[in-house]
């Protein structure tokens, strides 16, 4: 049968040692925040980093967009002067085929005149080297307006690449720009929900510390702390 004096030092003992344990638990706890804050801490300087390259990304983006689409206005632009210069030369070369007629017709009814010997005069030569002329010249044009129909063709090319490259760069930007708003709205929803201070209350609802709790660096605690 336990004494009143035995009954009381066990008490006591049983006091220190629920003590001990609180110290033991609080410490815990305070480690516990420690790594929870410095985790936290870390995320959001991981998050500000990930925002700012997004951002970073985002305009990178709109920028090479608008550069596509000032190529694509100019490709525009270029192909316009091509397909004029082709048109003026079109009509040139249908000028020439009919002035090239004409002289194949006054040189043959001079050539063939009815009564007439076949005669080589100096009208006879100017016909001939006016028609030498003109078909060199209409050559010439055919030549200039196959190289033009050859350089418009490749602009086409180009410009139908641009031009689907800017339709994946609009694409690129509405996604790019879908991921910022949806990791905005994520972390305000995080923020809303549980804050620092509310982590905080929630660990240390359930832990209650005695007043005297700091005041009891030596004695009993610290002797039985230190032997278990």
């Amino acid at each position: 049968m336990m004494t009143p004096q035995a009954w009381e030092e066990q008490s006591r003992y049983n006091k220190v040692r629920a003590d001990c344990e609180l110290a033991n638990s609080v410490k815990l706890r305070e480690a516990m925040l420690l790594v929870i804050d410095q985790t936290y801490t870390d995320l959001k300087a991981q998050r500000e980093v990930t925002d700012f390259a997004m951002r970073r990304r985002l305009h990178e983006i709109l920028k090479k967009g608008a550069e596509l689409y000032n190529q694509k206005e100019k490709i525009l632009e270029e192909s316009c002067k091509i397909e004029k210069e082709i048109q003026e030369m079109e009509d040139a070369l249908q000028d020439k085929t009919k002035k090239i007629q004409l002289a194949e017709t006054r040189l043959e009814q001079r050539t063939y005149r009815y009564g007439v010997e076949l005669t080589r005069d100096d009208a006879q030569y100017g016909l001939s080297q006016e028609l030498l002329q003109l078909r060199a010249s209409s050559q010439a044009l055919r030549r200039k307006i196959d190289d033009l129909k050859k350089g418009l063709n490749i602009l086409v090319g180009f410009l139908q690449e641009v031009e689907q490259e800017i339709e994946n760069k609009n694409e690129a930007k509405t996604i790019e720009q879908m991921a910022i708003d949806t990791r905005g709205r994520v972390v305000a929803a995080a923020q809303t929900l549980l804050t620092k201070t509310d982590r905080n209350i929630a660990l240390s609802a359930t832990v209650t510390v005695p007043e005297d709790f700091g005041k009891r660096r030596n004695g009993e605690i610290g002797r039985i702390c230190a032997n278990n």
